[in-house]
Parts: structure tokens; C-alpha cells; sequence
């Protein structure tokens, strides 16, 4: 498979669909059934919204499915995939560098600390007052994209704070949030050579004094910083990208299952085969064969298996 396919965010499929400007680029695209499976990992931030329909993000052990105001977000380097259920669903995806939005606070915490939370405790839009502001926000964000009028950048940064803002000033004190230590733009910037030399190795488990000295750090700092930036230890990030690329070489290759363990750094089929199945729930012959017949038949049953996308 084309490795260059692995990390282009979906914007880049059409690119006569999409703006790009300094560190951000975004698209406002309705979409209808049946879409590929495509696993992304991309080093840049990825904030979306729906404005009709529904649409599935799938990640590891959680999909996310939004309707109408609702808002999902992908870390940096999270393995995630997307699915349409519904015809003519709109959205506005927003990706990003880290650094567009620096070490601004969206209520009293870094945002970056907010991307740091696993999935499914990331903060959602739960009443309707923060649906109508994210919408308004989305909505100012889609006009700038389409005018790209000089600056544009700027609002769509103003826009975005807005949106991370909305879904943060709900919370209570007492949730996910705030048991998450404060995840900083400077830790994030001075791990990104480790997020890229796993994402650049697939084919082998990386160790993390090999991460560790590509950061310039010791291993016992790295560690902690990792687990403070990405929410979980980098031995489990590294078997969860190595199980990204392979979950991507099931759908669109005809390689053996033992080519493709050889490919993801594992060490047999069957060592693919038994983590495969703890992170997605079926096996990766179950996994693959579903996700080719989606293609013939959109509607079939989604309890076969639980069907992550990694992440």
C-alpha cells in the first residue's frame, strides 16, 4: 500500500474541495453512501463538525456518531477512520498544526489537554444553547473558507478557541478534564520526532529509548511526558499504529495475513491475529471481509464485531 495514502487526511481527496492556508487547512463537503474505509494518522489536529446527517468516526475501542451539531476531535498522530449513514450529510472539517493555535486556554486549561483524553471522554456538545453556538461558529468558519479573503486564517483560529470553548464550559470541575494533568504545546512539539518515527516504521515495533533519544530526552522523562501529551504509554500507541496500517492493508490489498503481520511489525498471523482481536473484537479475516462487503451492501449488520478503526 501507498504510504503517502495512510497519512493524507480525507480533505486531500478532492482537491479542488478544500482551502489550505498557513498551518490550517479545512473543507465544507456534503457526502453520501457508501464512503471507503479509510484509516488516517496525521501529525496535524482535526476538529469536525455535521451540519446534516450522520456520520460515524471510528476509533480503537469507540465510534463517535454525530448528527447535527454535533463535533468530534482527533489528536495528533490518532489513528481514526470515517464513515457517511446518511445521504447528503454535511460537515466542515477543520485540521491543523499544533501550533496554530499555541498555548491558548479554552476555559481555565491548555486545549491541548482536551485532545489528550481518550475518545469517548473527550468533551461533547450537550445542550442545545452549545449546539447553536458551535453551529454559528462552523458557520463563520465555512463563509471565510469559501471568500478566503486576505487573513482568513485568523477568524477560522478565533473560531475554532469558540467551538474547544463551548465544549469545555460546561463541565462541572469534576470530570475527565480536570483529572487530566495540563497537556502543553511545548511537551507536545518536543515528542513529535517520536510520533514520527513510529508513524515512518510500521513495519517494526519502535522502542522507547530509540523515541526517547529522537526527543533528546531521557527515557524516564519521555515516559512521562507521553503519557501526559497523549493520554496513554508509548508501548500502546506503537501497537496501535501497527494495527492502523495493517487494519489498512486488510481493506485495500490482497496481501496474506502473514504478509501483512511481516508488514505491521508483528511477529506471525497469529501474533496479529491475538491482538487484533483484544483492540477490535473480531478477527482481522472478519475484519477485512466486512469491510470489503460494505461496499456491496452499506446496510449490513453492525454487531458483527465491534469495529474500530484503531486509534
Amino acid at each position: 500500500m501507498d504510504r503517502h495514502s495512510f497519512d493524507m487526511p480525507r480533505l486531500e481527496r478532492d482537491p479542488e474541495n478544500f482551502v489550505r492556508g498557513e498551518g490550517v487547512y479545512a473543507v465544507h463537503e456534503t457526502a453520501n453512501p457508501p464512503t471507503p474505509f479509510d484509516i488516517h494518522m496525521h501529525p496535524e489536529v482535526e476538529i469536525g463538525l455535521i451540519f446534516d446527517g450522520v456520520e460515524e468516526i471510528h476509533f480503537s475501542e469507540y465510534i463517535h456518531t454525530c448528527r447535527r451539531g454535533d463535533v468530534w476531535l482527533c489528536a495528533p498522530w490518532e489513528p481514526h477512520a470515517w464513515q457517511i449513514q446518511a445521504p447528503n450529510t454535511t460537515n466542515l472539517v477543520v485540521i491543523f498544526a499544533p501550533d496554530f493555535l499555541g498555548e491558548e486556554l479554552v476555559g481555565p486549561i491548555p486545549w491541548l489537554t482536551i485532545f489528550s483524553l481518550p475518545p469517548h471522554l473527550r468533551p461533547r456538545v450537550h445542550d442545545n444553547k452549545a449546539r447553536e453556538a458551535v453551529l454559528s461558529a462552523a458557520e463563520t468558519i465555512c463563509r471565510e473558507i469559501a471568500a478566503t479573503e486576505p487573513f482568513w486564517e485568523r477568524t477560522v483560529r478565533l473560531e475554532v478557541l469558540r467551538i474547544l470553548n463551548e465544549l469545555v464550559r460546561r463541565d462541572d470541575g469534576t470530570g475527565p478534564i480536570a483529572e487530566r494533568p495540563n497537556a502543553k504545546l511545548a511537551s507536545m512539539s518536543q515528542l513529535m520526532p517520536a510520533f514520527a518515527l513510529v508513524h515512518s516504521l510500521p513495519w517494526r515495533r519502535v522502542s522507547a529509548k530509540e523515541a526517547a533519544a529522537a526527543c533528546g530526552l531521557s527515557v524516564s522523562r519521555f515516559h512521562y511526558l507521553f503519557g501526559k501529551v497523549a493520554g496513554m504509554g508509548f508501548g500502546q500507541f506503537g501497537i496501535r499504529a501497527r494495527l492502523a496500517f495493517a487494519a489498512n492493508l486488510l481493506v485495500k490489498s490482497d496481501h496474506t495475513l502473514s504478509d501483512i503481520a511481516a508488514e505491521s511489525g508483528f511477529v506471525d498471523h497469529s501474533h496479529l491475529h491475538r491482538v487484533f482481536v483484544k483492540q477490535y473484537g473480531c478477527t482481522p479475516s472478519e475484519f477485512r471481509r466486512r469491510r470489503r462487503s460494505e461496499w456491496s451492501d452499506v446496510s449490513t449488520d453492525r454487531d458483527e464485531c465491534r469495529e474500530p478503526a484503531i486509534r
